[in-house]
């Protein structure tokens, strides 16, 4: 159980949306805060308005022509380029939608208190003899309150639903979606705010039920094609409301409980502790195996009376990958599911889009997109670059590492993989006996600048190379022919390293300034190609840090740190890891736990000070914590590699984190050495250790013996579940 401690309290009121109380079951979101009333700001994952910019049905909108302009060197056409592949993205569409929100009419004072117990899910806000409990059903479909009766409410809408989008000399100088207000539906004794933007049949529902001297509340958001299909999930969602509050509460506490004991962690540091926590809270009430992933802002899309900062949408430049970097190793594998099967369900709207927009046959992914896959755009040399579909795709090569799940393997991840490369493949050209593509790009170098445009990124390279390398593995276990894969692989450079030993954002190009997306690091994290296992590969990873530490943390925001930190963590620099996370959670996190992007408390840990929410961030930290208890890319577990000299006299422990193949393991570190190991394994498999229990005989519980000199590596059959004994204490 987690401690009391873990939960979030707060006196007085809560002005900002983005540091209210977060609720959510994977579907439906909600946001409490209030400064002149209590506010249930409520969301839903697939609630979008999807209307195209115009600039992305124009006949030019295709990868041939961004070539043609980027290539041209004439001004106008690189204004022209601008206008169709960038300018698209100022429009109010497409873009995630918040749902509104409920306000009740309860004023807040400096003796009100907001409180969230994230053991459980549930929140409340209490003033005077006044209060308002509040879950959303982890089980079911609805929110549910607990309100006295004469605290009433109203629903209220966001304004940008309703003014239009104005445009100035063709450009837009106002968003919004020009909806018409909303008509109101009495469904039973159900109320139904209805909005329709041509897509969809929308809104919030409610409807109220006396229990003694309380009222309860149920409230939904509804997105349906057509009003009779509203009102069916309608009517679905509140077919629960003649439960009470305490029976739904029963039920939504088991979905917890559960949860929370697929894994656990125990640091010395309990601020870095809490965060991770709160991380993994938000994690359980933003996902579900069959719902959509979180986009930016998850279920939380910002509720200030604009559209959500970058329309909230999938950033596959970083952002979605990085949201699901900590899932497997905690455990959390059906929560987490959501992205690789988002993914694979909307695979032949991206095959084409791959075909209409780059002209190939395969899979491609637009970098920013809209839920349905649908460009966005932005900075178009990464919104539209090919690569990104490979970052993508690794989520997949994770899932299969990380599940050891064979049909997994044949009936999603080779398959996903194998279109991705048609794809690469048909883009690649060759010069002079080697491949590149037609544009190269290092995510945000150079900003939206014509010399953002590269020969070869390092980013580029190393995610080509990952790709071919994964799919001759993948061919061979296959039992298919890899002879094309090798032929690519063999035409392509390797990393582009300068004689200091750090690797160059391009072919011809160092990093030259602080930058916040780590681009050029991604074979030593995540892709984890350039590995620490040999002296020569230790000796660039720690060059590169000191780089990093070199050009300074100025223009780094939240995520910079946090993937700072697993860059640290593959070459055990186990202090400077402890550093950059503790900068992490003091500077960019909130109270609630939001990932605010820049050091909006001006702290001084970088000159970016602002606040737009995003989640990615908080899932690379919880990624780099688990980076420092147990590492298994080496092709061996390395249990608490990366443990700092401010923890070697403590004690740190967790239990189940997933290494690969599926082993769980939970250990304890005490006094500089592993005390206890406990492994859990589902299917017999030989399982490669690293000896760091400070003896050279280890005894499991079944009585086998193994003998190892420290540091060196050991292996074992497991089957179920092995026990170390030390110092004959059973774990």
């Amino acid at each position: 159980m987690l401690k009391s401690e873990y939960n979030l309290t707060r006196s007085g009121t809560i002005g900002r949306w983005d540091e209210g109380l977060a609720l959510g079951n994977g579907d439906l979101g909600a946001l409490i805060f209030g400064e002149e009333h209590i506010c249930f700001s409520l969301d839903k994952s697939n609630l979008w308005d999807n209307r195209p910019a115009p600039e992305t049905l124009e006949n030019n909108f295709n990868y041939a022509n961004m070539i043609a302009l980027v290539k041209s060197g004439k001004e106008e056409d690189w204004q022209e380029f601008l206008r169709i592949f960038n300018d698209c993205v100022k429009h109010s569409t497409p873009t995630k939608l918040n749902a509104g929100k409920i306000v009740f009419h309860l004023a807040p004072t400096s003796a009100t208190q907001f409180s969230l117990n994230i053991a459980f899910g549930e929140a409340c806000v209490s003033e005077g003899n006044k209060s308002i409990k509040s879950f959303v059903c982890a089980d079911k479909k609805v929110g549910v309150a607990l309100l006295d009766e004469d605290v009433t409410f109203s629903v209220e809408f966001p304004e940008y639903y309703y003014r239009k989008e104005v445009l100035e000399n063709g450009k837009v100088k106002l968003r919004g979606l020009g909806y018409e207000r909303p008509t109101v539906l009495h469904i039973e004794n159900i109320v139904a705010y209805v909005h329709q933007n041509g897509e969809s049949y929308f809104g919030i529902a409610y409807s109220e039920k006396r229990m003694g001297e309380k009222k309860q509340l149920f409230y939904y958001v509804f997105n349906e094609p057509t009003e009779q299909k509203a009102i069916d999930d309608i009517k679905d969602a509140f077919s629960v409301q003649e439960k009470s509050y305490d029976e739904l509460f029963e039920r939504h506490k088991l979905w917890w409980q559960e949860f929370w004991a697929e894994s656990s962690i125990s640091i010395p540091d309990k601020k870095m502790e809490r965060a991770y926590y709160l991380s993994q809270y938000l994690f359980g009430s933003g996902n579900r195996a069959d719902k959509f992933p979180m986009p930016l802002q998850g279920l939380w899309t910002a509720s200030d009376g604009n559209l959500p900062p970058w329309k909230g949408d999938y950033h596959h430049d970083l952002n979605t990958e990085m949201t699901y970097w900590s899932y497997l190793r905690s455990n959390h594998i059906q929560t987490g599911k959501s992205f690789v099967e988002y993914l694979w369900n909307y695979k032949s709207e991206f095959e084409t889009f791959t075909k209409k927009f780059f002209g190939v046959e395969g899979l491609l992914i637009p970098s920013a997109s809209s839920i349905t896959g649908q460009p966005i755009g932005g900075w178009p040399m990464y919104s539209y670059s090919p690569t990104v579909a490979i970052w993508v795709a690794k989520a997949f090569d994770d899932y299969y590492q990380y599940t050891g799940d064979e049909g997994f393997f044949s009936g999603r991840a080779y398959p996903f993989f194998k279109r991705v490369g048609d794809a690469i493949s048909g883009l690649l050209y060759e010069k002079d006996g080697k491949l590149y593509l037609p544009l190269s790009s290092s995510p945000e170098y150079n900003g939206c600048e014509k010399n953002a445009f590269m020969e070869w990124s390092n980013f580029d390279l190393q995610l080509v190379r990952y790709l071919y390398e994964t799919l001759i593995v993948y061919a061979k276990k296959a039992g298919d022919d890899i002879t094309e894969y090798e032929k690519k692989l063999a035409k392509l450079d390797g990393f582009y390293i300068n004689q200091d030993k750090v690797l160059m954002v391009s072919n011809v190009e160092r990093v030259e300034y602080t930058h916040r997306h780590h681009s050029n690091l991604l074979c030593i994290y995540p892709l984890q190609t350039l590995k620490a296992d040999c002296k020569d590969n230790e000796e660039i990873i720690e060059e590169n840090i000191k780089r990093l530490e070199e050009l300074g943390y100025g223009w780094w925001v939240g995520y910079s740190f946090a993937w700072f930190a697993s860059i640290c963590c593959m070459n055990k620099s186990a202090n400077r890891a402890l550093f950059a996370l503790q900068i992490f959670y003091r500077c960019y996190l909130a109270d609630n736990g939001f990932h605010l992007n820049g050091d909006f408390k001006k702290y001084g840990a970088s000159l970016i000070h602002y606040r737009p929410f995003t989640l990615e961030a908080n899932y690379a930290y919880c990624d780099a914590v688990h980076n420092m208890l147990i590492q298994d890319h080496l092709g061996y577990i390395e249990l608490f590699p990366c443990v700092p000299d401010d923890w070697k006299d403590k004690e740190i422990s967790f239990e189940t984190l997933r290494a690969k193949n599926g082993v769980l393991i939970s250990a304890t570190y005490k006094n500089g050495s592993v005390e206890k190991l406990k492994i859990q394994t589902a299917k017999p498999q030989e399982i490669r250790i690293k000896n760091t229990f400070g003896k050279e005989k280890i005894l499991f519980s079944n009585g086998k013996e193994i003998a190892c000199k420290i540091g060196e590596i050991f292996s074992m059959n497991a089957e179920e579940a092995w026990e170390v004994v030390n110092e004959n204490q059973l774990y």
